[in-house]
Order: structure tokens, then C-alpha cells, then sequence
């Protein structure tokens, strides 16, 4: 879900980037080990312009919904990690994970809007409080220089 997550973003700024490309580097720079193991998004996000030169990465705090609305009100999508968080999918179920990547793609009232890359009955919509609430374990930033 990390490299998906990471080519949704990259793509959003007209890269043509699949997964597996996303992977592969990772996995060169001992970012991504397996499917299974998960990746280091810090290591990945530290390297992303050796890669994609045009493109940086930088971490935000994953509690500072303020900034975080900001950047997407920028329309700016944001990479983060999920470690326990419960969303909405869209039949208005809810979805818990325990350790998954996603990216944020808007606002609505008082709810992020997610892209799922990971599930295709995934969630559409989390909550602003998973964000304080200690939920989420990281974000990122990926944009053009």
C-alpha cells in the first residue's frame, strides 16, 4: 500500500509511475523489503528525489489537522500511515486498520476525503479526530520542486 500510495500521489502531479516502479526503488534503498514487512515511508520520503528529481517529500505532523487542511485546501494530496484508524467506506460501513497507507485527497466538514489504494472496498472518508487522537502514525507531503 506504501509504493501505490506514493505513485497515486506522484501520478496526481502527471508522473507516469506504476506501483511496482514505486517498489522497486524502495526496495533498492531498503525501504521495502516485501508485500509483507511493509515499507519505511521516512527512508522512502528521504530519498524520493533521487529517484523523480523534480519532486521532494517532507514529513508533516500527523496530529496538525489545521496544516494538514491547509495543504489539501492547496489541493495538495497527503501520504499517511493509519495504525488503528476507523473510516467510513461508501456503502457508510465502517473500516478499521491496523496498519495501512492511504492518501488524503480533501475535506468535507469535519472528515478528510481518502483515496484506499489498497482496497477496492476500502474507505472514502476518516474522521479529523483519528488524526488527534493519535490514530495515525505518519504523513507526508510529496511535491513538485
Amino acid at each position: 500500500c506504501g509504493p501505490t500510495s506514493v505513485a497515486v500521489v506522484l501520478g496526481y502531479y502527471g508522473l507516469q509511475v506504476s506501483p511496482p516502479i514505486v517498489a522497486d526503488f524502495a526496495a533498492s534503498i531498503g525501504a521495502h523489503q516485501s508485500c509483507s514487512s511493509g515499507t519505511s515511508m521516512k527512508l522512502l520520503c528521504d530519498n524520493i528525489e533521487k529517484k523523480w528529481t523534480d519532486m521532494k517529500c517532507k514529513s508533516l505532523k500527523s496530529n496538525d489537522v489545521n496544516t494538514l487542511v491547509g495543504f489539501l485546501t492547496q489541493q495538495k494530496p497527503i501520504l499517511f500511515s493509519c495504525k488503528g484508524c476507523t473510516g467510513k467506506k461508501k456503502d457508510g460501513s465502517e473500516k478499521k486498520y491496523k496498519g495501512h497507507f492511504m492518501v488524503l485527497t480533501g475535506v468535507s466538514g469535519s472528515s478528510f476525503n481518502v483515496s484506499d489504494v489498497g482496497s477496492l472496498n476500502g474507505i472514502v472518508t476518516l474522521p479529523l479526530s483519528e488524526f488527534t487522537s493519535g490514530n495515525i502514525g505518519s504523513a507526508y507531503l510529496i511535491t513538485k520542486k
